[in-house]
């Protein structure tokens, strides 16, 4: 080591081959810097100019990719007895003399180097663009640990003499923590960009029903959501939540059934005052187009279709007859010359409805398969008067019966055991649906394809699978406090739950789910941007601020 005394008596210490050219230029910098204040970090645009020099910024970052390699190789080649030690010591000397130059050249008065980063990062882009891409969360945490590790080694040991396998372990494990953390964190960003939402979220989004945050992320998020119910304050805004997006739900399948005759339920009217404000609005509705209709003549079409109704009650004689009396009387005896009145119709329509629930009700099957013969009759009658009512009342007709058949399904939920003041949840409209699919062997049903199937699964795949309670997690905080159970709550406490509560107001929900579930096209190409070059831009960035 050489020894320098300098101006204010202490003495300096630099490496015996270091040029007294190089040492005179360490002893100016220094000198000088501290007669003067000390400068400001250099701005982004100076180092930007910095890094278009030889040996500066990116490119020293690049180089630093190379120096690494270089040091590993010759100590493996080393301790394989193909190089000389020399060599060693020789590759060192070359690093070495490099990084003071580029120490010597800075002017952004040291610190974090983010240029010099940069160029780590493009060096090691193949390392990154060759790492599996991982499934989920866990999965990617470990691959980012391993590339980040990767990333480690391939940075320069600064004192290669003080023990170069332990530095470059240590190295390696910096690279997997920043690795670990960045490979997550990249994915929640990417996530934040452009959300991954289910399409049921979507369907019930576009049906306007907003579901909470935790239920519009699902899976875990959905999970931990369920489980602070049980939390005093916050647990009554999730639950209040929860409860109003199966309330939306309800109003929007009462709604699919009041779309075709151009109605809508009020705003705030739910539950049994709903299904009364449909069903009055649909019967109103028919009662108007069936006064259109005028006199109808039946047709071979009609009798057809009957006949072929019958045929399914062929294994059971006396009930195959029980439905041709019925026939008889419904329709035979009130058509006049083959011809029935509008309001001959309705009655007769309405009567065949009748039988249809009674018949089915029973537990005998063939009691049943004669409930379905009255249904399948319900729907012929309705097919028949669409196709014979004059023109401009067809139409109308059809409407009516689109309303009628949604509406059943409705109506089946909300008379389902549990279905308390006629809400219903998202699995009680399933079994409603279910109930009211009639093709053979519930075909349509199994299929996904029956009536308002598509409503009812996104429902079940997304919101509560009951009703919440009300008010459960407040009663039980009101008990608290009688009893000066909470006296330890500090205020502060109680106001981080009331802003946790925020996102489950009606405003709020909403506010949530545009930001979680709905983005611009132009997310989707930034989101992709992200999850590729997120990792390797964070794992380098970690690094440098963790070896600092």
């Amino acid at each position: 080591m050489k020894e320098i005394e300098l101006p204010d008596g202490t003495i300096a210490e630099f490496p015996a081959d270091m040029p007294d050219e190089q040492i005179a230029a360490v002893l100016r910098k220094q000198f000088s810097g501290s007669e003067k204040p000390t400068s400001k970090p250099a701005s982004f645009l100076d180092q930007l100019k910095q890094a278009a020099k030889p040996e500066m910024g990116i490119f020293r970052g690049m180089r630093d990719v190379v120096d690494a390699g270089a040091q590993m190789a010759v100590r493996g080649a080393a301790a394989a007895g193909i190089a000389p030690e020399s060599e060693v010591a020789r590759v060192d000397q070359m690093n070495r003399e490099s990084e003071q130059s580029y120490q010597q050249g800075r002017s952004d008065g040291g610190g974090f180097d983010a240029l010099r980063v940069g160029g780590n990062i493009l060096a090691t882009a193949p390392l990154f663009a060759a790492a599996p891409v991982g499934g989920g969360l866990a999965a990617k945490t470990v691959l980012g640990a391993a590339t980040g590790a990767g990333f480690g080694t391939l940075q320069p040991v600064e004192n290669p003499a003080d023990n170069f396998w332990s530095q470059k372990l240590g190295q390696a494990k910096t690279g997997a923590i920043a690795g670990a953390v960045a490979a997550p964190l990249t994915a929640v960003l990417s996530r934040i960009v452009q959300p991954k939402s289910s399409p049921e979220v979507q369907k019930l989004l576009k049906e306007g029903v907003t579901p909470t945050p935790g239920q519009t992320l699902g899976g875990m998020a959905k999970a931990t959501e369920e489980k602070l119910t049980s939390i005093p304050l916050l647990g009554d805004a999730i639950a209040m939540g929860q409860r109003r997006a199966i309330g939306e739900l309800n109003r929007a399948a009462v709604n699919r059934a009041l779309s075709p005759i151009g109605k809508e339920l009020p705003k705030g009217v739910i539950g049994r005052e709903a299904i009364k404000f449909a069903d009055d609005a649909l019967g109103q509705y028919y009662d108007d187009v069936l006064s259109r209709v005028g006199p109808v003549r039946l047709d071979s079409n009609l009798s057809n279709d009957m006949t072929h109704i019958l045929g399914g009650l062929s294994g059971t004689p006396d009930k195959a007859q029980q439905f041709v009396n019925e026939l008889q009387r419904e329709i035979a005896q009130r058509a006049k010359n083959g011809v029935l009145s509008g309001r001959a119709f309705k009655d007769i329509e309405a009567t065949l409805g009748q039988r249809a629930a009674s018949y089915r009700a029973s537990p005998l099957p063939a009691d049943k398969d004669l409930g379905s013969a009255f249904f399948e009759a319900q729907k012929a009658m309705r097919s028949w008067l669409q196709r014979v009512a004059p023109q401009g009342v067809a139409d109308d007709v059809a409407k009516a019966n689109q309303g009628w058949a949604s509406f059943v399904r409705v109506q089946n939920a909300a008379a389902s055991s549990g279905a308390d003041s006629g809400i219903f949840t998202a699995a009680q409209l399933s079994q409603g649906v279910r109930k009211a699919d009639r093709s053979v062997r519930k075909g349509a049903f199994a299929k996904g394809e029956a009536l308002m199937q598509d409503l009812s699964d996104a429902g079940k795949s997304v919101l509560a699978q009951k009703v919440p309670d009300s008010g459960t997690p407040g009663r039980m905080l009101a008990a608290a406090l009688a009893g000066g159970g909470l006296g330890y709550l500090h205020p502060i406490a109680l106001g981080a739950a009331g802003a946790a509560a925020l996102p489950y107001t009606g405003i709020g929900q909403k506010a949530m789910a545009g930001l979680l579930a709905r983005r611009p096209e132009l997310a989707k190409p930034v989101a992709e941007a992200v999850r590729q070059a997120g990792a390797p831009i964070l794992t380098g960035g970690l690094f440098g601020l963790l070896s600092q």
